[in-house]
């Protein structure tokens, strides 16, 4: 990033990058993201597995198709964005992802994809 925005300038003349990258690399509309979480630990003094997963597929989203990457990378940053503006996680400094509680995250309209 530092070598297209800094060294060749593109970043006072986002419009050309977007324009150069929609160009050059392929839109690939049949992605899809994979998400597989599984934690172990005790629950009621038995060593338990619990599993999620979730299968992300491309989609249109305000009228513009989007990638299944697009999606959830968009959509994980902009839920992040929600709760910070509504006061439910630090208002300065590194935010790490520890700190952003999952119950918050899933009520906001941004995962919706994710559910």
């Amino acid at each position: 990033m530092q070598f297209l925005l800094v060294d060749l300038g593109f970043k006072a003349h986002r419009e050309k990058l977007v324009e150069l990258l929609d160009n050059t690399l392929p839109f690939t509309p049949q992605d899809k993201v994979l998400v597989f979480i599984t934690v172990s630990g005790q629950i009621k003094g038995r060593f338990t597995q619990k599993v999620f997963t979730r299968t992300i597929y491309n989609q249109e989203v305000a009228g513009k198709e989007l990638t299944a990457i697009q999606v959830t990378t968009a959509g994980a940053v902009c839920a992040v964005m929600d709760l910070h503006a509504a006061g439910k996680l630090p208002q300065k400094g590194f935010i790490r992802q520890e700190q952003v509680a999952l119950p918050d995250l899933m009520v906001s309209d941004f995962v919706r994809f994710y559910k």
